[in-house]
């Protein structure tokens, strides 16, 4: 862990690029004692919950947390951390459905996020040993399940060094989805193809509320509008 030091450090050195921007961040069962109304008073908007991993893993932190954050009036969705070399693009959408990561037009809950990036574990291969154009495949098939059971494309989170390196920076029809971008930079880089711009960046891997900190490209009443339609325009 990082000293709170650090942490004040990495917020201050985004003040200038995030200030007007509407902030948020993620959370999971490895962050304890998430003060959710605090997070509203501070500022903060919307949440990502982690909700499943992989085809058999469920956060078991997910329902609570999930109804804590909008129990303090910030939108949250869902999040899945994909496992390609586990099961089918299609199980895996099925199953991150199965157990939260849907969306309904109420306005409070963003569409799922499915996050592609890369491995902790440098012994195994970054793209979990597919191809890319296998992974286009799962990637195609877990977006195209998710849109039929929702009527919405999920939000994709990704850096561009692994979407270069595991799709070959494929354009197809993932860009439909709205991009989550993670680059922890002064500013937001080169985006993947076929992608003009992003709808989250998350821009720090700490926040002083929960997991990583995020923002929201456009302002609360768009924020609002892809809670309500699962597009901020």
């Amino acid at each position: 862990m990082k000293s709170c030091q650090v942490i004040t450090t990495i917020l201050a050195a985004f003040a200038s690029t995030t200030r007007a921007a509407v902030q948020g961040f993620d959370v999971s069962s490895y962050q304890d004692g998430v003060d959710f109304q605090k997070a509203y008073a501070d500022g903060a908007r919307f949440a990502m919950i982690k909700t499943t991993h992989g085809n058999s893993h469920v956060d078991f932190k997910f329902r609570r947390l999930y109804n804590q954050a909008a129990d303090a009036g910030l939108i949250r969705g869902g999040y899945h951390v994909a496992q390609p070399d586990k099961a089918f693009g299609g199980n895996q959408a099925k199953f991150f459905l199965q157990n939260g990561g849907g969306w309904t037009n109420e306005g409070t809950t963003l569409p799922g996020m499915v996050v592609f990036t890369e491995r902790d574990d440098p012994e195994r291969h970054p793209c979990a040993g597919l191809s890319p154009k296998e992974m286009e495949h799962w990637i195609i098939e877990f977006v195209e399940v998710y849109r039929a059971s929702t009527g919405i494309y999920p939000l994709l989170y990704t850096t561009i060094g692994w979407w270069k390196q595991c799709t070959h920076n494929t354009v197809n029809l993932l860009a439909r989805s709205l991009l989550v971008i993670s680059d922890f930079a002064d500013s937001v880089g080169e985006l993947p193809a076929g992608w003009e711009s992003y709808t989250f960046w998350q821009y720090s891997g700490q926040s002083r509320w929960g997991g990583g900190s995020y923002v929201f490209n456009g302002d609360v009443a768009s924020l609002n509008k892809t809670a309500a339609t699962g597009y901020p325009n």
